[in-house]
Order: C-alpha cells, then sequence, then structure tokens
C-alpha cells in the first residue's frame, strides 16, 4: 500500500503517468515490490534496479517467483548504468538518502532522468538532505523540477 501511495501522489502532483516512460530506474528497489506494483498496473519499458549485490538477488529470486522478471535489470555498480533513451522516471523512495554523497551524485549524473520520484527523510548520518535535495531541485532544469521544499520531518513528495 504505501508503494501504491508514492505511485498514485507522483502521479497526481505531476499530472504524469508511470506509464508514459520508457524506462524506469529504480535505485534501492527493496525486495523488488515497486517494479512488480508498476509491472501490475501495464508498465512495459524497460526497468532497471540499481541495489547492493545481495538485494538484487533478493529481487530477481522474488520477482522471478512471481512473474514480474521480464524487462527488469539488475545493476550494483555505476559502470553497469545502460545510456538510456526516452523518458526516464528515477525512483529512490528514502533509498538515495541513505546513500553517501558522492555515490548520489553520480548515480543522478550517470541516469539524468526526466523526472524524479524522490522520499526522504530530513537527515541521514549528519547529512542535511532538505538542503541537500532542496539543492537538486533548484539546479535541475524547470521542466523536471516538481513538488515541494523540504518543511516537515516526515513530508516524503519532494
Amino acid at each position: 500500500i504505501h508503494h501504491a501511495y508514492h505511485i498514485a501522489q507522483f502521479m497526481s502532483v505531476t499530472t504524469r503517468d508511470i506509464l508514459e516512460y520508457d524506462t524506469i530506474f529504480d535505485f534501492g528497489g527493496g525486495y523488488g515490490s515497486i517494479a512488480r506494483l508498476v509491472h501490475n498496473i501495464g508498465f512495459d519499458g524497460k526497468y532497471v534496479i540499481y541495489d547492493l549485490p545481495q538485494f538484487s538477488l533478493l529481487q530477481q529470486r522474488y520477482l522471478k517467483s512471481i512473474g514480474k522478471d521480464d524487462g527488469v535489470t539488475f545493476i550494483s555498480n555505476t559502470e553497469s548504468i545502460p545510456k538510456f533513451s526516452g523518458r526516464t522516471l528515477f525512483i529512490g523512495t528514502w533509498s538515495l538518502s541513505e546513500a553517501p554523497i558522492q555515490l548520489r551524485d553520480e548515480i543522478l549524473h550517470e541516469v539524468e532522468p526526466d523526472s524524479y520520484l524522490i522520499a526522504y527523510q530530513s537527515s541521514f548520518n549528519n547529512i542535511n538532505n532538505c538542503s541537500y535535495f532542496n539543492t537538486i531541485k533548484h539546479t535541475r532544469s524547470e521542466e523536471r523540477r516538481v513538488g515541494k521544499e523540504c518543511r516537515s520531518r516526515w513530508s516524503p513528495y519532494h
């Protein structure tokens, strides 16, 4: 339900349908629940999950067990990030805000998405996530920015 809520909020706030994207890049895909969800609602584009190798194995096993592993690419290093063509949605619900700044910057530079669905806590390991993500928001072009400033400790849609 939590992941469905994230997707519904994204589509409501941005007025963009996730089915319009050619690629979804999921940073820290957990056990594969968002991949399952978007495929269940009809997404048939390229789906890439970037995660630790141990989680990639879990995601592969889970998605294969429910028949949702077609079109999903599992990667665990930045060198394996493919070049995307068409519209790309970046999803990082809570995961990106728990990564080191250097990795965040490298991932966002390599992926260069058209749209973002990012949820984060206000701070993690002494990193001010509000400041970090507000800076990212303001440095991206107007057509690629959506959301609100970080105002609340638990405000997930930025």
